[in-house]
């Protein structure tokens, strides 16, 4: 994969574990346990180091937020999510989504790689969304949370859309709401 984004001059790839939500839920087969969890990071590392002059690689684990590759904006209060800020992802269809957790609902596809310039989708503001037209306001939980200046789990609004049915709802693995 690191070949194919060099050949195609990406300036990054990224690399996310599947997350125990969707499908997936059913699927334990395709999860990882703690210690493939380990390999992967470790791996992944090395790869990172072998080709850190000529790509940025970047990998997450969706359980532990890290939102290292996010640009955050000098407001506190506006809600900046990696998806469509710094990554997309592409269905075979070609559908162009902002996150790998919006693959199951065509409410959030930008446009399609086969009738698009993925230039022009990329521009396009159907992702506002996640590049900070939600403020801390917008989410009642979290407004009212005294580790909403901290926590990082706020950000992705995806996961909670995916698992709650709600973009302003509670985030998944939140401790408060546990």
């Amino acid at each position: 994969m690191v070949k194919l984004a060099l050949d195609y001059k990406a300036h990054s790839i990224n690399f996310v574990l599947i997350d125990a939500i969707g499908r997936a839920m059913e699927a334990h087969d395709y999860l990882f346990s703690s210690t493939e969890k380990k390999l992967i990071t470790s791996t992944i590392k090395g790869i990172s180091y072998k080709y850190e002059k000529q790509i940025n690689i970047a990998y997450l684990d969706p359980s532990i937020p890290n939102y290292s590759d996010l640009y955050l904006s000098d407001s506190k209060d506006k809600i900046y999510c990696t998806a469509g800020t710094t990554r997309i992802y592409i269905r075979s269809d070609g559908c162009v989504f902002p996150c790998a957790y919006a693959l199951g609902s065509n409410d959030f596809c930008g446009g399609n790689i086969r009738n698009e310039n993925i230039e022009d989708i990329w521009l396009n503001n159907i992702w506002g969304t996640f590049r900070g037209l939600i403020s801390l306001d917008d989410l009642p939980h979290c407004r009212l949370c005294k580790y909403s200046r901290v926590c990082t789990l706020k950000i992705c609004r995806l996961r909670s859309y995916v698992i709650n049915e709600d973009l302003y709802g509670v985030p998944p693995n939140c401790y408060k709401y546990a």
